[in-house]
């Protein structure tokens, strides 16, 4: 008896020691980091919030059920919980450094790309209030960028610890995690991956997480496929995509060809790779297919929008030549390669059936239940394409001076994107390309620091407490079940 009452004391004992010690340190971090983290202040208190819901404020239950068989169960979840947030906590402590200044080189790339991907979000989800659409994980704040690989890094940014949390998956993350390869830091064009990413987050926000899409596939559109003519085989592919496609659907919304243009370049593989990847399973349409999918959607988006008649019909008229450009530079690389041609010659046919279908798919409105398509979601139009086309003329003639056209950082990556693409036009060969991409790099990451948005979204901010506390408890129950299994 003697030696239980000693253990259960030490147990105690070791938890308050825990408890007290990572309480103090994010206390002191938190203090410390407020300084250097004003535009992230929302964040932070996302996570502090998220936090406080998951720990205890003493250990009163437990010392209550001293003697009851109970106690070493509940104290096996107090350390197992204790541990999850301290591994949360750690990254996110860790992450929030990378934006600590004066900002490297490299730290100034990934602001840049944070407020791109907080443009996107905030825009989003802003657009999805205004529709009344049904929001099942409202966020007040914007997501954070993690870099996938380190290679290729300065050390006092490769030193921190890049891996995501193993026990933090995305439908129970205070602060959105986007994750990204770190050679897309490179330049300001690559942050075109940021509108795929996140659309993954929206998605979820909107209630259609990667299970919750996996089964209105399997009850919904395979049933629908097959009533129109699509064998089952190529059904349950067309299934198997769904959260790569409304994530790459969502990249279109926000910001029209460019996406598709960036995923051209990215994409475009040698001929044995391209077969390769076409071979095996993937969550992804093969590169072959994808692109045929990406341009298919462009083609039958009709742009709206105001403006007088002149600026409509030039920037319609260019939507359409840059659609059609990318699909005869895809087609040119590979539809005359035969196998590759008839190994997706059925799924090219889906096109006309699927498309439709995906796009159609019905987004909750709240309260009473109404329905509108996905399609109703897309949020560029005439208007921002002619931003977007101005804004890529300017940087390409003359780098260096910016523009004048007030753009917000989720188009800005798009106009990046065009007059990339036009500096290696006829007309842009009087310079030397590496000095002039070097000069637009700089430009465009101006313009975002200058039209960063507020990483707020004030219409959710009375929802602060209730989501965290509603994160929180998901995350806790997940991770005890994952202790106890």
């Amino acid at each position: 008896m003697e030696h239980t009452q000693r253990l259960v004391e030490r147990i105690i004992h070791n938890l308050d020691r825990q408890l007290g010690a990572l309480r103090y340190e994010m206390r002191i971090w938190q203090e410390h980091a407020q300084d250097h983290l004003k535009d992230h202040a929302h964040q932070l208190e996302e996570v502090r919030l998220w936090t406080e819901a998951l720990l205890p404020e003493s250990l009163d239950e437990l010392r209550s059920l001293h003697g009851a068989p109970a106690f070493f169960e509940k104290s096996y979840e107090l350390q197992a919980l204790i541990s999850g947030v301290l591994e949360v906590w750690e990254y996110y402590r860790d992450r929030f450094e990378l934006n600590f200044g004066p900002l490297t080189r490299y730290q100034a790339w990934i602001s840049g790309a944070e407020w791109v991907a907080a443009d996107c979000y905030q825009t989003a989800m802003e657009h999805a209030r205004q529709l009344d659409l049904e929001i099942s994980t409202p966020r007040s704040t914007s997501p954070l960028l993690q870099l996938e690989s380190q290679g290729g890094l300065p050390q006092s940014v490769a030193n921190l610890r890049m891996t995501s949390p193993v026990t933090l998956p995305r439908q129970f993350a205070p602060v959105p995690i986007i994750v990204l390869p770190a050679n897309l830091m490179a330049n300001s064009w690559g942050f075109l991956a940021l509108h795929h990413e996140v659309g993954h987050d929206v998605m979820a926000d909107l209630g259609w997480s990667d299970a919750a899409l996996a089964e209105y596939g399997m009850v919904v559109l395979k049933p629908r496929l097959a009533a129109a003519g699509v064998p089952p085989e190529r059904a349950l592919h067309w299934c198997g995509w769904l959260s790569e496609l409304y994530a790459d659907f969502f990249a279109l919304w926000l910001v029209g060809p460019a996406f598709a243009g960036y995923m051209l370049e990215t994409l475009a593989l040698p001929k044995v790779e391209v077969q390769r990847r076409s071979e095996r399973p993937s969550r992804y349409p093969a590169p072959f297919l994808r692109i045929h999918i990406l341009l298919k959607v462009l083609e039958s988006h009709k742009l709206k929008g105001s403006g007088s008649s002149r600026t409509s019909s030039k920037s319609r008229a260019d939507y359409q030549k840059r659609v059609q450009g990318y699909l005869e530079t895809w087609k040119a690389l590979y539809d005359a390669d035969d196998a590759l041609s008839a190994a997706f010659a059925g799924f090219l046919e889906d096109l006309q059936t699927a498309l439709p279908l995906l796009l159609d798919t019905p987004m909750l409105k709240a309260p009473f239940g109404e329905k509108i398509p996905f399609r109703d979601l897309c949020l560029y139009g005439l208007s921002e394409h002619d931003v977007v086309t101005r804004a890529a003329g300017d940087w390409a003639r003359e780098p260096a001076q910016g523009t004048a056209v007030q753009i917000a950082p989720r188009l800005i990556a798009g106009a990046a994107r065009f007059a990339f693409e036009e500096l290696f036009t006829a007309g842009a060969a009087d310079a030397d390309p590496s000095v002039r991409l070097e000069t637009l790099q700089n430009t465009v990451l101006e313009a975002i620091q200058k039209n960063k948005p507020s990483l707020t979204l004030k219409a959710f901010d009375a929802e602060l407490g209730t989501r965290s506390q509603a994160l929180a408890a998901r995350f806790r129950e997940a991770l005890l079940e994952a202790y106890t299994r």
